[in-house]
């Protein structure tokens, strides 16, 4: 229960918050509609603008399936600013995105902060 609070705050601080926050950010995922982006030169754009994002270590982009995944580069910023204005500059709508970070979100008043867990 206590991971699931701290996911929903997560998601509601990068909606409602769309600022610079460093986190351990590993994979992101993109989705939108398949239709809107049937040319060639359309995916060459989404890789051309996923590559400029300076925390993108690896990008992998399939047109059949309107997506895109892309290996975040250890302790790189995360913008969802730059994010949606990447986005924003192919001509393509998010239907969906998906973080997968590695550790916990911690709130201590109105900062939200990111704790790795060591092993």
């Amino acid at each position: 229960m206590k991971n699931k609070i701290q996911q929903i705050l997560f998601l509601y601080f990068f909606v409602f918050f769309p600022a610079f926050v460093s986190a351990e950010i590993e994979l992101l995922t993109i989705k939108w509609v398949p239709q809107q982006c049937v040319l060639p030169s359309c995916l060459e754009n989404v890789i051309n603008q996923f590559r400029r994002l300076s925390g993108t270590a690896e990008l992998i982009a399939s047109q059949n399936e309107g997506q895109a995944t892309v290996r975040w580069k250890p302790y790189a910023p995360f913008s969802y600013t730059s994010l949606t204005a990447a986005m924003s500059a192919t001509g393509l709508r998010p239907q969906e995105i998906r973080l997968r970070v590695r550790g916990t979100i911690v709130r201590r008043s109105n900062a939200f902060f990111s704790k790795i867990h060591w092993r």
